[in-house]
């Protein structure tokens, strides 16, 4: 049996298959940034956590954006993300 050519593998993938991916790929971007800044946020209590991941878990799209867009801020508005000087 002959081995398939990648090359000619990747000729069979269209337009609305890259499309998808892209789609997709901003989804997992928009899930894992809910979940990395709720669950690195002092503000949110374990059980608030718990419900937020699990939120967003279930319903991974619409959970994260409202996640996104009602968290409470973990830092003072204006503090710097840079490490002080010593």
């Amino acid at each position: 049996m002959r081995s398939a050519d990648p090359l000619l593998l990747l000729t069979n993938v269209g337009i609305a298959e890259i499309f998808v991916l892209l789609i997709l790929g901003g989804l997992l971007a928009l899930m894992l940034t809910a979940l990395v800044s709720c669950l690195r946020n002092p503000k949110l209590s374990s059980v608030h956590k718990l419900l937020w991941v699990t939120g967003i878990f279930l319903f991974p799209f619409l959970g994260s954006a409202i996640y996104l867009l009602v968290r409470p801020e973990s830092r003072e508005p204006g503090a710097s993300r840079e490490l002080p000087k010593s």
